[in-house]
């Protein structure tokens, strides 16, 4: 059975994680209908809703939500998250994108994969702006979840993969990894279902913003004696101004 159940609104991703055969938990809900009806059509009862931070569009389902199914709220009710009868969650702090930003690590009790849903943190061949917090505090957390396992697979807030190919491939017309993606990315988004999910170790070959260590890109960028810090600054801002 898949665990995760992947929905959208917009170019939001929202996800319920399956558990206990009927139990689900929801993870950043930014619009109540989704998962209401998914609810609905799985015969799931919903018991957690998990935040990655606090904008609007990661929870503004959340009211509805929880009069509708009486789940209780993490980071805003409990202190901790729940540990699960078939998994252990973890949060890995993620400030960048905000200051309170926040990834969701599951590690199944099976020895499958574990599942990182990451926010505005890391996308799918991108990463956030950094609004409330300077690129270096962003780049500190896109370290930590590039130092994960690289079967570990990566659950993002937004649909962006596209943009964040073509992105990449205005710095490294060439590169031939990310120009499949990018059709890949296209052909998914025609059938409707995206990407999802990565994983660590295609970000770490194919996210050129995790590929601020690599030499070849601070070529790219006529920097190459910049530090990876100094190259993700100038990508962060390049990205900036693409889109």
């Amino acid at each position: 059975m898949e665990r995760v159940l992947t929905l959208t609104s917009g170019d939001n991703y929202i996800y319920l994680y399956m558990y206990n055969n009927d139990e689900a938990f929801v993870v950043d809900p930014g619009s109540q209908r989704p998962v209401s009806e998914a609810v609905e059509s799985c015969s799931l009862r919903l018991r957690y809703i998990f935040l990655t931070h606090h904008h609007l569009d990661h929870t503004g389902g959340i009211g509805k939500l929880r009069k509708m199914t009486k789940s209780w709220i993490f980071p805003d009710e409990i202190d901790s998250p729940p540990q699960l009868p078939e998994c252990r969650v973890e949060v890995i702090p993620a400030p960048g994108h905000t200051k309170d930003s926040l990834c969701i690590l599951v590690r199944s009790r099976d020895n499958s994969p574990d599942v990182l849903f990451t926010g505005d943190t890391l996308f799918i061949g991108g990463c956030g702006r950094p609004i409330e917090c300077k690129a270096k505090t962003l780049w500190q957390s896109l370290e930590r979840i590039a130092s994960l396992p690289e079967d570990t697979l990566i659950y993002p807030g937004h649909n962006y993969t596209a943009e964040n190919c073509r992105f990449a491939l205005s710095v490294q017309p060439d590169d031939e990894l990310v120009r499949q993606r990018l059709q890949k990315a296209r052909k998914a988004d025609i059938e409707g279902i995206g990407l999802v999910p990565s994983t660590v170790g295609e970000e770490k070959r194919t996210n050129i913003f995790l590929r601020a260590v690599d030499d070849d890109v601070k070529e790219a960028l006529g920097m190459p004696e910049a530090t990876a810090l100094e190259t993700f600054e100038a990508l962060r801002k390049r990205k900036n101004r693409f889109g």
